[in-house]
């Protein structure tokens, strides 16, 4: 016979009157259990009974579980809910486990409002007992339906981080460690993902210890004692996941030294060879990109020479010799070589990076006609970046706003990340010897505020309040608004007005290059690595429309507001020529504090362009003309190879009198660069004459 509301209803004040003799009145609670047979009104019914009283009857507790989940799998979904609501209440003693694994293979339902309340009843259960609930997940991870392991691994990754410290305490983190760990020996790319932002968000692991554990963790899974496979998509979509995943645990004492080395030895030789996992995705670029972003965090490495030399020998793939020219000075007619700013970028920087390491690379282990080529390439090289810098300051002068905020101009924006970069680094290397110390933030990653990175000094008054006050610097004239410096013309200079700003990468070339896109296949010893779209939980790149994107806290679209405002407001396209000027007035500064006595005499200085590169030089009063010309002389002696700084060099002294400025300028420009120079008399006419005839400069006016 059917059981009926009235029986559930009068069996149920049975039971509610027991008190202490609940145990008592098993057959109550059996016909309780029979609701479940009976029609929704009684089902709904039994659903709310049978835990009320569930805990009072443990030799019943098998038959209770089972008719409460005979109700979460009922037809009626309102019966489901009630039913599914009220399973945390079953979670006691051993049953936890039992009822997390229940509750875990719900998760495939399909019903929104039913998977919230799924979800709801887990956490609420991870609060009775947080590594009992987790067995029960991990158990139909490693064990039940494909639907089931994905929505379990998805619900890891969204919610664990949620749950307070008192509910995640280091025993439990430590044992979603080592359950992660046994997933992991067999999964498929975007599971590896998933699973990875579980650990890493994990406290346990928030130490130099924790963080080097995570980083084998992929290394593992990236296979590096394993030779690259350059003709296989998901073997080199595998490398970019792991190492994509590797990069935010990578520090000072967290070595990224073993994906470099690999990087070296078995990507960059099959650099062009790499078959992309997505078509849309230029593999070359993104490759450079990982290993740029790797390469301040690299370690003592065993073959670094070796490794230097791969990323040498690509530098010189990538920056190509100047055209040749025919007899009469004029180009040959040969197509002008494409000038690939991005790959340079990357390249120039890893090197960088890694020449700090062996700074002698360039002098001891590099042949000279090696690096005989290697100049000519950059000082080619330099020579077109300082003429699209140029065009990218005027194209970006004045934008502000929304103006900044279109296409193309983002592309400019960040087309002039990249040649200020290249400029700082090629200064660098143009250095004799090399230098490896200047710092530049690579173009793709989001710039920090400058309040962040630079202190301003202190005031006088602050450090010392009985101190004298310093004698303010009068303003100098902004350097902006001097004459821009123009390269001769010929070879280079014929196609400049041919670059197009409206590239997806830029270069200097009419190709176009399309944004990356999701991953495609993939194999990490599970089944076929399924497509998915997986953008949102790793790092975007590129320099294009949609500018760049980090996994944590950079939103689609490259450059944000505020960013672009600021820019816009405090003037940061003109960086570089701003820089200059702070220099130059803490060295006015410097200069007449320490020599403010001996002001009648002459204060000079001036500035050196060689290959597009800047040099200071200062001299401290008193200086005559000769002495000035002469320091000036073993200046450019101690920067260059005799003959190099030709067509780009130009200089301007610094005085504190106009009087004595307009009588300096008149010995340094007009003496050496009229063509009686030579047979000029007096000091000045002597030391120019040897000026002259090792740099014979071109232009007779300053710039």
């Amino acid at each position: 016979m059917a059981v009926t509301i009235e029986d559930l209803y009068r069996n149920y004040g049975i039971l509610a009157d027991a008190k202490d003799s609940l145990s008592q009145h098993k057959d109550a609670y059996q016909v309780i259990l029979d609701g479940v047979k009976g029609g929704p009104k009684e089902k709904r019914l039994a659903a709310q009974f049978i835990p009320k009283f569930f805990s009072s009857f443990p030799d019943m507790a098998d038959t209770a579980i089972n008719a409460q989940l005979d109700l979460c799998e009922d037809e009626d979904v309102s019966i489901r809910r009630q039913a599914i609501k009220e399973l945390p209440r079953f979670a006691t003693g051993d049953n936890i486990l039992r009822v997390s694994d229940i509750l875990t293979q719900l998760l495939q339902t399909d019903d929104s409002a039913e998977f919230n309340q799924v979800t709801s009843a887990l956490i609420s259960i991870f609060k009775i007992d947080a590594k009992g609930t987790l067995g029960g997940l991990f158990s139909q991870i490693l064990q039940g339906e494909d639907i089931v392991r994905e929505r379990a691994i998805k619900f890891l990754a969204g919610k664990l981080k949620t749950l307070p410290e008192d509910v995640m305490t280091k025993e439990v983190e430590e044992y979603v460690f080592a359950e992660t760990k046994k997933v992991l020996e067999d999964v498929t790319g975007e599971e590896f993902v998933l699973l990875m932002r579980v650990v890493s968000g994990l406290r346990v692991l928030q130490t130099v210890s924790g963080r080097q554990q995570l980083v084998e963790l992929v290394v593992e899974q990236a296979f590096l004692e394993q030779a690259l496979n350059p003709a296989d998509p998901d073997t080199v979509d595998r490398l970019l996941q792991c190492t994509r995943q590797a990069l935010p645990l990578f520090s000072k004492n967290v070595h990224s030294t073993r994906f470099i080395t690999y990087f070296c030895e078995h990507v960059l030789p099959n650099l062009s060879e790499l078959t992309s996992p997505a078509a849309e995705l230029d593999i070359q670029l993104e490759v450079l990109k990982l290993l740029a972003e790797m390469s301040p965090f690299c370690g003592d490495m065993d073959k670094l020479e070796s490794n230097l030399n791969m990323l040498f020998i690509k530098l010189l793939e990538f920056m190509p010799l100047p055209p040749e020219e025919a007899e009469n000075g004029e180009n040959t007619g040969n197509e002008e070589p494409k000038l690939q700013f991005s790959y340079v970028e990357c390249l120039l920087f890893s090197f960088h990076q890694l020449g700090k390491k062996l700074p002698d690379f360039l002098i001891d282990k590099v042949d000279a006609e090696q690096l005989k080529d290697f100049k000519i390439r950059l000082q080619y090289f330099a020579r077109g970046l300082q003429v699209y810098i140029r065009q990218l300051r005027v194209a970006l002068q004045g934008k502000t706003g929304d103006a900044l905020k279109t296409d193309e101009n983002k592309i400019k924006v960040v087309a002039l990340k990249i040649t200020n970069n290249i400029n700082v680094l090629i200064k660098d290397l143009f250095h004799n010897p090399p230098s490896f110390k200047s710092t530049v933030t690579l173009s793709w990653k989001p710039v920090q505020k400058a309040e962040a990175l630079v202190a301003k000094r202190p005031s006088t008054d602050t450090m010392n309040p009985g101190a004298t006050a310093k004698k303010p610097i009068p303003a100098q004239p902004r350097r902006d608004a001097r004459q821009i410096y123009n390269p001769p013309s010929g070879k280079y200079s014929a196609t400049i007005g041919n670059f197009n700003y409206g590239e997806e990468r830029f270069m200097a070339s009419k190709a176009t290059q399309p944004a990356a896109a999701a991953r495609g296949t993939s194999s990490y010893g599970r089944a076929r690595f399924r497509k998915t779209d997986t953008s949102g939980l790793q790092s975007s790149f590129a320099c294009d429309t949609s500018g760049q994107k980090e996994e944590e806290g950079v939103e689609d679209g490259a450059i944000e507001k505020e960013e672009i405002e600021e820019k816009a407001e405090e003037g940061e396209i003109k960086e570089e020529i701003e820089e200059e000027e702070e220099i130059e007035d803490e060295i006015e500064e410097e200069m007449g504090r320490r020599y403010r006595r001996r002001r009648n005499a002459v204060r000079g200085g001036g500035q050196v362009m060689v290959f597009g590169a800047w040099f200071r030089f200062w001299m401290h009063p008193p200086l005559s003309a000769e002495s000035l010309l002469l320091v000036l002389l073993t200046q450019l002696k101690e920067i260059t190879d005799e003959g190099e700084a030709r067509h780009f060099l130009w200089f301007e002294p610094k005085v504190k009198r106009e009087k004595e400025r307009e009588s300096v300028l008149m010995k340094l420009y007009r003496a050496p660069l009229v063509p009686t120079v030579a047979g000029s008399s007096g000091p000045a006419g002597r030391v120019m004459t040897q000026f002259h005839s090792v740099y014979a400069p071109l232009s007779s006016e300053p710039v």
